[in-house]
């Protein structure tokens, strides 16, 4: 994913993050030039060092001449208890199956949805969207617990 600021942080010039869905790696562009890797948190593009603090489910802030200019905002306390009672939501519905490969499943369902749910809830910034899109997860994914219970371990 790819995030552009364009201030006076950083002198009108566009400051690109960019992150990897599934390898998580980390690109800094600064005007047009692409940074190159230093350390595990520090790009340096001629004589600009550029210190990237976080990832994209944290919040990324980028040190810059000073100044540290925020990419992607930090998840909220919110955010994360929306995405945990998704998980928590398919962990007490699983003590209500006696076949412990579907109280796994369950777990696999609600960790899984934890994960995603959080992912979805931080391409928005509207809190009442953010709220819905976590009771939805959390809806959802106890549906999807109770079919496959039903059908597949044939428990209902």
């Amino acid at each position: 994913m790819k995030f552009k600021v364009n201030n006076n942080l950083t002198e009108n010039k566009d400051l690109v993050y960019t992150e990897g869905f599934w390898s998580g790696k980390k690109e800094v562009e600064y005007d047009g030039n692409k940074a190159e890797r230093v350390d595990k948190y520090t790009y340096k593009l001629g004589e600009d060092n550029f210190n990237v603090m976080g990832s994209y489910m944290t919040g990324v802030t980028i040190g810059f001449k000073g100044n540290n200019i925020e990419m992607v905002k930090k998840t909220t306390w919110f955010e994360y208890t929306l995405a945990l009672l998704t998980f928590i939501g398919c962990l007490a519905f699983a003590f209500f199956v006696d076949n412990v490969w579907s109280a796994i499943v369950d777990g696999i369902f609600g960790g899984l949805g934890c994960v995603i749910g959080l992912y979805v809830m931080k391409l928005t910034n509207k809190t009442w969207l953010k709220i819905l899109i976590g009771i939805a997860f959390l809806v959802v994914l106890i549906g999807l617990s109770y079919v496959f219970s039903a059908f597949v371990f044939k428990q209902f």
